[in-house]
């Protein structure tokens, strides 16, 4: 049988451990995740659980430069920076990057927290958006609006519902976007 650190040794990349519980049924204790950072190799994981779980592994990784603690849930972008974090990967990085970078940057670099807290409270209505339909439906029409091709959602899958997409025309508007009728 093949291992993880097998795996690990033999791929040309660093693999990120996918931590989400809920979509997965698959709960990883952060014990576990500190173990699986000290394998060369994993150099990450995207934890998208609550905020508990998430502290308790960067408490048990904070040690290892070569391992990343990435939230997936874009609610949770700022509070997880703030605990030491490295950043996040999620749905909404794909309609607005410019501003989550601008988030980023402000809090990491600058030491802005007060300008990461503004840009931060103008994405609140987009990150529910992007998760109040069922993914990836909402994500493909906002692209659209903003001219880029999103694509069909496959079966069974459905496309994001009138009323969503004149929610979010109305957040990527407000952000200052131009946003096309989809």
């Amino acid at each position: 049988m093949i291992t993880i650190k097998k795996i690990a040794q033999e791929s040309s990349i660093g693999i990120v451990v996918y931590h989400y519980p809920a979509a997965t049924n698959v709960e990883l204790s952060p014990e576990l995740i500190g173990e699986l950072s000290e394998i060369d190799g994993i150099v990450g994981v995207k934890n998208t659980t609550d905020q508990e779980h998430t502290c308790k592994v960067i408490a048990l990784t904070k040690d290892n430069e070569e391992f990343s603690v990435l939230t997936g849930f874009e609610h949770l972008i700022l509070p997880t920076l703030a605990v030491g974090g490295h950043g996040a990967t999620g749905i909404v990085h794909n309609l607005v990057p410019k501003e989550i970078v601008q988030m980023y940057d402000l809090f990491t670099k600058e030491r802005d927290i007060a300008g990461a807290i503004a840009v931060n409270q103008k994405l609140l209505s987009l990150y529910d958006y992007v998760e109040a339909e069922p993914v990836p439906g909402p994500v493909k029409a906002g692209l659209d609006m903003l001219g880029i091709k999103g694509g069909s959602v496959r079966d069974p899958l459905v496309p994001a519902s009138e009323e969503l997409k004149q929610q979010m025309k109305q957040a990527l508007s407000e952000l200052g976007y131009e946003v096309e009728t989809v």
